[in-house]
């Protein structure tokens, strides 16, 4: 879909930072469900991978699977400090993600007008 790596795997890790919030929103959600089994979105091993190889398309969707977290008394996986942690610090990466894609449009911007902004 995007030509440029830069942008493809802006573009891929924004996606996938979402559906990781989404996740994590759910785990805290549900954490004190009895039972409740959290996921969490793995999707920086395949996106490495695939910029290394230059070729962000194949690195595929991003995996939700279960954490590999033990089970409280009441059989759940999701931890609150850890969720909340891990969201602060992923909402930190997508914001960068989205300032490195504003400073790239801006570049290419100033490249066809020929103004800065």
């Amino acid at each position: 879909m995007h030509s440029d790596p830069t942008t493809a795997t802006v573009h891929y890790a924004i996606d996938a930072l979402n559906r990781s919030a989404d996740a994590r929103a759910h785990n805290i959600a549900n954490v004190n469900t009895p039972g409740f089994r959290a996921h969490e979105v793995d999707f920086q091993a395949q996106l490495a991978d695939a910029v290394r190889r230059g070729d962000v398309a194949s690195a595929g969707e991003p995996a939700t699977q279960p954490t590999q977290t033990f089970p409280d008394a009441n059989g759940n996986t999701a931890d609150l400090e850890h969720e909340l942690t891990e969201l602060m610090s992923e909402e930190l990466l997508r914001n960068a993600m989205i300032n490195a894609y504003n400073h790239k449009t801006g570049v290419l911007k100033t490249a066809i007008t020929g103004q800065s902004r």
